[in-house]
């Protein structure tokens, strides 16, 4: 589907600009079922245009080694989670530390690094946080790191049949962590209890007809409330599971702009798609995509419904590389190019009021 192109402007306000409200423009995707769970293609204008809104950004606060009086430098920021007194807790990817910041954005401490001792991260990407304890995905290192809200190290988790924790997430008394086999391409989301005990494997494996498929099926996994959201970062494909691992739907939308193919008329997935996302407490997934004809940057936000339904484009981000969304319990949004992290309001407005 070619997504209609709307004027963005930049500066603390990212507004969505567009034609005005029109009854008769309505959400013309189509929903059929295949085995039980929806396919969603997603054609049409989107619930933006139903809706007749707009959404826009208005930058808050600014993190980084200006405003943390360059204490701290950020390499690639990939996470961040919260605490119940709202403290701010940021992985960077790149030197495996993670930056305890106050509500208004005073450095109070970094903790753990780059390595296999106690304590140290390797290839880590995720974290979760639960009742002020954190538990990090420490792939390379083959377990899970426990660490207090202060930074003091808990506990390390070897886990039962998972021994490449790659995410995780919390729900209902339950941790979700996934693990991706690159050779095969196979991923597998275990649910553990508070205990660490294994209750269930979810996700059930997919065949590979082409040695493509192994990339293809890299993806970003979201935690909402009725379900987790896989966003493929080389497919043009978003999926939702239940909790209890039931594929509810899958969406298809075609891109709008160009790649190599393979000789079956895929996607060659070598070229970086970025899917950077989260879920608003709504339950509304906004997902990062490159900017047609600019593979390499990524700063086009998406904004689905819980259903799957696309709404549109969202707003563009003022930067040119999302590493990051993240959404706190008020619905604020935070975002990263890696090296600083921004944090802003979504202010949603009448197409009309914002202007054409």
């Amino acid at each position: 589907m070619n997504l209609r192109k709307q004027s963005i402007s930049f500066g603390f306000v990212v507004a969505l600009l567009g034609p005005g409200c029109d009854s008769s423009v309505h959400w013309e995707g189509s929903i059929e079922y295949t085995n039980g769970y929806k396919v969603i293609t997603n054609t049409g204008y989107g619930l933006f245009d139903e809706l007749g809104t707009a959404e826009s950004l208005r930058i808050v606060a600014v993190y980084d080694d200006s405003t943390l009086q360059q204490s701290i430098q950020f390499g690639l920021v990939s996470w961040l989670e919260f605490d119940d007194d709202n403290n701010l807790f940021i992985l960077d990817r790149m030197s495996e530390t993670v930056a305890k910041l106050s509500p208004n954005g005073i450095l109070l401490r970094v903790f753990a690094g780059k390595g296999k001792g106690p304590g140290e991260l390797l290839g880590c990407s995720y974290f979760v946080m639960v009742d002020d304890t954190l538990y990090f995905a420490n792939s390379d290192n083959g377990r899970i790191e426990v660490f207090d809200g202060d930074g003091k190290l808990l506990r390390m988790i070897q886990l039962e049949d998972c021994a490449r924790p790659f995410r995780i997430h919390y729900h209902s008394g339950y941790f979700y962590v996934g693990e991706h086999h690159l050779r095969s391409g196979i991923f597998t989301l275990y649910q553990y209890d508070r205990n660490w005990r294994l209750t269930a494997k979810l996700i059930p494996v997919q065949h590979l007809e082409h040695a493509y498929d192994a990339l293809r099926l890299l993806a970003r996994t979201r935690a909402a409330n009725d379900g987790i959201w896989f966003v493929y970062m080389l497919d043009n494909k978003i999926r939702k599971f239940g909790w209890d691992g039931t594929l509810m739907f899958e969406t298809s939308r075609l891109l709008d702009w160009s790649f190599q193919k393979d000789s079956d008329d895929r996607i060659v997935p070598e070229y970086p798609v970025h899917r950077a996302c989260d879920v608003d407490p709504a339950g509304n997934l906004y997902v990062t995509y490159s900017t047609p004809g600019r593979w390499r940057t990524g700063n086009e936000v998406y904004k689905y419904a819980p259903d799957g339904r696309l709404y549109g484009r969202a707003f563009v981000l003022p930067i040119d590389r999302a590493t990051l969304l993240r959404f706190d319990r008020d619905g604020l949004l935070y975002f990263s190019d890696g090296g600083s992290v921004y944090k802003a309001e979504i202010v949603t407005a009448s197409r009309n009021s914002v202007g054409d």
